[in-house]
């Protein structure tokens, strides 16, 4: 072990496993990570990590994804992918239809009627007139 308290990573490993990766075909990397996406979203529909935000982020890459990889796989492998993609879909609609609704907003009270601006017009007769003006204190004319 070294000295932080993690395992000495060998080098000639390290080439090897490199060596691999290179190997590896894009489109093995891309189907399993369209497998990835799908687990991770059909998490997000329910319990602690329901996040549907999230799910729909997922449905749209896999929608992107989907297309790109299937006719680079078996008939089958394709209809399957296919297949994951539109079951998602339904998911998050039947997870948008059991969604709370928002709360309603307090009703807006009515605004008062406008005073009246014609000279000579009265106030409302519901409504207050607006007081006279005092005259200052001390003051004689």
């Amino acid at each position: 072990m070294s000295s932080g308290g993690r395992p000495e990573l060998d080098p000639e490993l390290l080439a090897r496993l490199a060596a691999e990766v290179q190997r590896l075909p894009i489109r093995d990397l891309l189907v399993q990570t369209i497998g990835t996406i799908s687990s991770l979203a059909w998490g997000r529909f329910s319990g602690p990590g329901r996040d549907l935000e999230q799910a729909r982020l997922a449905i749209d890459a896999l929608r992107a994804l989907v297309p790109v990889v299937a006719p680079t796989v078996s008939e089958q492998a394709g209809r399957d992918l296919n297949a994951v993609v539109s079951s998602l879909q339904l998911a998050y609609v039947k997870a948008l239809a059991e969604e709370p609704a928002p709360p309603a907003a307090a009703p807006t009270p009515t605004p008062p009627a406008a005073a009246p601006t014609e000279p000579g017009a009265t106030a409302a007769p519901d409504e207050p007139a607006p007081p006279a003006p005092e005259e200052p204190a001390g003051a004689d004319s």
